[in-house]
């Protein structure tokens, strides 16, 4: 445990509390301190303080804190089902890291529990707002609608990305099979890609001006799109690092053979997926068909395989999927998102990545 004074500041997951009425003040409006969420349970007499006294009448504070509205309300429910044995003071454990008791008074202060606090300090806010993200379209027939809905809003999504996140970079590749390249050296419209940029016109001017792809046979070139996305992004040092891909077949098996553009394919997957893992890039996937090579994938990447499949919905998934992993303001507005959200499918994405924030 640690004690402050009740006007003293107090440090939770990086955010910085001027003293006991700061958090319940928090606590009580619902709203966030720079990403931090706070939950409050007060009772009044007859609670009683750590020397199990009470001489008056007033209110003793239990405080949960969390990093999003859905963990907090989690964590509530656990504080209010812990029984009360003798005061509430004693439900100041171990069990819902960070917590806090103030015993309603100015001569008491506010004790915390510690350990999970000074762990997470460890992750600056900086470094959690610090995103490459790429974004990986497959641009063949039957994946069309899905890039076809961010051109659409592209114009609108790039700026809501960026507003909420100011040390985004952002990086899009489209792509087909091997049947869609200009010549056995040169891809053209069969990989094309911007690499990570915070130049919110050029990004616009790129979606807007790539081109679809046929694909040729079921199968598609991902072993071959994961490989260079992972070897030729310039990640940037302590940075989160992700991919977002949207697709819904299969990568080539090893030995594949298409005319002289591929001959005895010796890309496998798996191999790109380990390499991903060890440069700690994640990669998402969306479930459009039942193909088990994706949930793999992202789980192989410690990634999110999310439950999507409507194409007109994509511009929306893009921005879940940034905002959660980005800046504490951005992260904020995810919560925002979420917790306004009604369309079902939609609602499974936020729920998709607010569990991976809750797992941390």
């Amino acid at each position: 445990m640690e004690k402050f004074d009740y006007k003293g500041k107090i440090q939770i997951y990086g955010a910085m509390f001027d003293g006991v009425n700061d958090i319940i003040l928090h606590a009580l409006k619902g709203i966030s301190k720079d990403g931090v969420y706070v939950g409050e349970e007060s009772q009044r007499y007859p609670c009683f303080d750590s020397e199990d006294y009470a001489s008056e009448s007033r209110y003793y504070w239990n405080f949960v804190f969390a990093k999003s509205k859905t963990e907090l309300k989690d964590r509530m429910q656990k504080l209010k089902a812990m029984p009360v044995i003798g005061s509430n003071f004693k439900k100041l454990n171990n069990e819902l890291h960070p917590m806090g008791y103030w015993g309603g008074d100015t001569n008491y202060p506010v004790e915390m529990t510690t350990e999970e606090t000074k762990a997470f300090e460890k992750v600056t806010f900086k470094e959690i707002g610090k995103l490459d993200m790429v974004i990986a379209f497959d641009t063949t027939g039957s994946m069309a609608a899905y890039i076809e809905a961010v051109r659409s809003e592209v114009a609108d999504l790039v700026p809501r990305l960026f507003k909420e996140n100011d040390d985004l970079r952002l990086g899009i590749v489209a792509f087909g099979d091997y049947c869609d390249m200009k010549s056995t050296h040169e891809f053209g419209d069969a990989y094309q890609c911007m690499t990570l940029t915070n130049n919110e016109n050029d990004l616009i001017k790129f979606i807007r001006e790539t081109k679809n792809t046929s694909g040729g046979d079921g199968d598609e070139f991902y072993e071959l799109v994961i490989k260079k996305i992972v070897e030729e992004t310039p990640w940037r040092e302590n940075s989160t690092r992700a991919i977002l891909l949207i697709s819904d077949a299969d990568p080539h098996p090893l030995g594949y053979t298409y005319e002289n553009y591929v001959v005895g394919n010796q890309i496998d997957w798996r191999k790109e997926a380990e390499k991903a893992a060890r440069k700690k890039i994640k990669i998402d996937t969306v479930t459009i068909t039942n193909a088990a090579w994706y949930k793999e994938l992202s789980a192989m990447t410690n990634g999110i395989s999310v439950p999507f499949e409507t194409g007109n919905k994509t511009a929306r998934l893009v921005e879940a999927a940034t905002m959660a992993r980005g800046s504490v303001m951005s992260r904020a507005k995810f919560d925002e998102l979420a917790d306004n959200c009604e369309d079902e499918e939609m609602r499974q994405v936020f729920c998709s990545y607010s569990k991976e924030r809750n797992d941390i």
